[in-house]
């Protein structure tokens, strides 16, 4: 439990000081990974991060983000993205019960 209220404060960190990462998962577990472990993203086998047992998955950072933006309203992203998110979680919903 621990780590994951670390990695909370780290995405919070991020989410704050990089506005684009709030609608781009990618830049912010890019910023993560470079400003909290070292990680040289520009130059890094995606090989190499995904079976580095030292990092946090991108999953763990994806839910700190949604945590994050649902209980800070100025660390949200654009509107447009909002609903974009909105759009895909329901087509996910619609994709696990039918199947289709």
């Amino acid at each position: 439990m621990g780590r994951l209220k670390t990695l909370q404060s780290k995405v919070e960190d991020i989410l704050a000081k990089y506005p684009k990462a709030r609608d781009d998962d990618r830049i912010l577990i890019g910023g993560v990974y470079a400003l909290y472990y070292g990680v040289d993203v520009s130059g890094a086998s995606f090989k190499d991060v995904l079976l580095d047992k030292t990092l946090p998955s991108f999953e763990s950072i994806r839910r700190c983000r949604q945590k994050a933006q649902a209980e800070y309203e100025d660390l949200r992203g654009s509107k447009a993205r909002e609903a974009e998110r909105i759009e895909a979680q329901k087509d996910f919903i619609k994709y696990a019960i039918e199947g289709e």
